[in-house]
C-alpha cells in the first residue's frame, strides 16, 4: 500500500509539473512560494519578450476569476525544455544546455489553447521551435523521468477550473509572433534556488 501511494504520488505530481510546467504563469497579484522546491530538476527558456508579457496580461484580465483554479501562479513566463531531469547539478546541466545550443533560440507563438484533465484546464500560449525540439531531445539522453513523450512547448498563462478553459480560446493580438530569447534558468532537484544563463554569448 505504501509502495502504492508512492507511485500515485509520483504520477500526480509529474503530470501537475511535465505537462502543466514546474511553475505557472506570472499573473500579477498572484502569490509566489519563493521556497517551493520540486522532485526533479528542470531547464527553461525565459520568454522575456514585452510583447508576450503584455499578451498574457491581455488574456488573462479576460478571465472571470470565479474560473481561475485557486491553483498556485508562479512568477516568470517560460517555456520548459524538460521537467524530469534526475541531476541536481546545476553547472553540470547548465554546460549539457550550452553544449547543444549555440545562439539564440528562435520560435513562434501559434496560438491559444488548453491543457485539459479532471482537476483543471491549463489556458496556454502555444509554443514552435525547431531549436527548443532539438534540446528537448538531448536533455531526453540524460537520466529523466518523464511518462509523456511528445513534447507541447507552450507558455502557460493560467489554471481554470475543470471544463472552464476552451472559451478563453480567442484570436492573439499581437503585433508580432516570431521572437528569439538567449535566455535560460533551470530549477534544480530539491532546492528553492535557479540557475541563470544565457547562450551564445
Amino acid at each position: 500500500i505504501v509502495k502504492t501511494k508512492r507511485f500515485i504520488k509520483m504520477i500526480t505530481e509529474n503530470i501537475n509539473n511535465v505537462i502543466m510546467e514546474a511553475y505557472t504563469t506570472v499573473i500579477e497579484g498572484a502569490e509566489v512560494d519563493e521556497e517551493k522546491t520540486y522532485d526533479f530538476s528542470c531547464v527553461m527558456l525565459d520568454t522575456l519578450d514585452p510583447a508576450i508579457k503584455n499578451e498574457v496580461d491581455r488574456v488573462f484580465k479576460t478571465i472571470d476569476k470565479d474560473d481561475l483554479s485557486g491553483a498556485e501562479n508562479g512568477s516568470d513566463l517560460h517555456v520548459t525544455a524538460l521537467y524530469g531531469l534526475h541531476s541536481g547539478d546545476g553547472e553540470e546541466l547548465k554546460q549539457y544546455v550550452l553544449d547543444h545550443v549555440d545562439g539564440p533560440v528562435a520560435y513562434n507563438i501559434e496560438g491559444l489553447s488548453t491543457f485539459e484533465n479532471d482537476e483543471f484546464d491549463v489556458l496556454k500560449l502555444d509554443v514552435k521551435s525547431k531549436e527548443l525540439e532539438a534540446l528537448n531531445k538531448e536533455l531526453k539522453k540524460l537520466d529523466h523521468t518523464n511518462n509523456f513523450p511528445d513534447f507541447h512547448a507552450h507558455i502557460t498563462i493560467a489554471y481554470l477550473k475543470a471544463g472552464k478553459g476552451k472559451q478563453y480560446i480567442k484570436d492573439l493580438e499581437m503585433d508580432t509572433t516570431e521572437f528569439e530569447s538567449s535566455d535560460f534558468h533551470i530549477s534544480l532537484a530539491g532546492k528553492p534556488n535557479k540557475v541563470n544563463f544565457k547562450v551564445g554569448g
